[in-house]
């Protein structure tokens, strides 16, 4: 199997905000462009919405967002559960409109960490998620019997 990470075009930047956190849930009306990235990126995997993420996304990422990679991703975030927490631990203004790290805690497995950044018209430009708890989803998807990896 591929190492699905969506590596996307990420540019460090120096700036750091760290130790801010949200600990509810992400709601669609969130008003900063990068939560409400995050949140329509999660909710589009949940929802395995391949188009409404498409709409979401600008490139570099739409052609590198393909409907089998998609459909991958989407299988070991539903796998993961609903969304319990978002916690911002830090972000970076001067990348586009905006980069941003978060630790997510689901229903299921551990803590993950996820990478989202956006244009200056909060369009999503990548996104990556990483750290123990994708590892341990990513396995529990592949140990489900009737799941094939494209």
């Amino acid at each position: 199997m591929r190492r699905f990470a969506l590596v996307t075009c990420l540019v460090l930047g120096a700036c750091d905000r760290s130790g801010s956190t949200t600990s509810t849930p992400p709601q669609v009306e969130d008003a900063d462009p990068l939560d409400k990235a995050s949140t329509l990126l999660l909710s589009s995997l949940q929802a395995g919405d391949y188009d409404g993420l498409r709409k979401q996304t600008v490139d570099p990422l739409t052609p590198d967002l393909s409907r089998p990679e998609f459909d991958d991703l989407a299988a070991i975030v539903q796998w993961l559960g609903a969304l319990q927490s978002r916690t911002e631990t830090k972000t970076d203004p001067n990348y586009g409109g905006g980069q941003r790290w978060y630790e997510l805690q689901f229903e299921k497995g551990s803590v993950l960490e996820l990478e989202v950044s956006i244009d200056p018209q909060g369009k999503l430009t990548g996104f990556e998620f990483t750290g123990d708890g994708y590892t341990e989803a990513e396995r529990g998807v592949l140990a489900e019997p009737w799941r094939e990896f494209k």
